[in-house]
């Protein structure tokens, strides 16, 4: 179960920080919740201006980022972090339902925005913990997942 409390802090000090850039605060609040028991620390910006800023002050492990946001959408964010040399490095998984019309598959438009995941909304908070797991070993496992 993706949303028991986890058993204990993660090891080694600092937990790995996945910071969410989507103004759909529902959406945030969820993929935090099934985030936090694997062990990961979580920081959640609601534009993508405020995404960028954060991504520079906190330098995370990891970013998931919506394409249509206020202020800079997902794409202007997404360009921008791969133009600087401080947060190139920073894998990012793109999330959003603006592939309407397109024949393209998830893994055609990770390839089209150089990124590490893409992942076309809805989906379930499951799809998301296994992509974060993929790219970011968790630091701990769920109590429902070390029994």
């Amino acid at each position: 179960m993706l949303f028991r409390r986890k058993t204990s802090p993660p090891a080694g000090g600092g937990a790995p920080l996945i910071l969410i850039v989507d103004d759909e605060q529902d959406l945030c609040d969820l993929l935090r919740l099934a985030l936090l028991p694997w062990g990961y620390a979580v920081e959640v910006a609601f534009d993508g201006q405020n995404g960028l800023d954060r991504a520079k002050a906190l330098l995370p492990s990891l970013i998931v980022l919506d394409i249509k946001m206020p202020r800079l959408n997902g794409y202007q964010v997404l360009a921008r972090l791969q133009q600087n040399p401080a947060l190139a490095h920073i894998p990012v998984i793109v999330i959003t339902s603006v592939t309407g019309d397109s024949d393209a598959s998830d893994d055609e438009w990770t390839r089209r925005l150089g990124v590490k995941k893409f992942i076309s909304k809805p989906f379930s908070p499951e799809v998301m913990v296994e992509a974060v797991r993929e790219l970011i070993p968790p630091p701990m496992q769920p109590a429902s997942e070390t029994t």
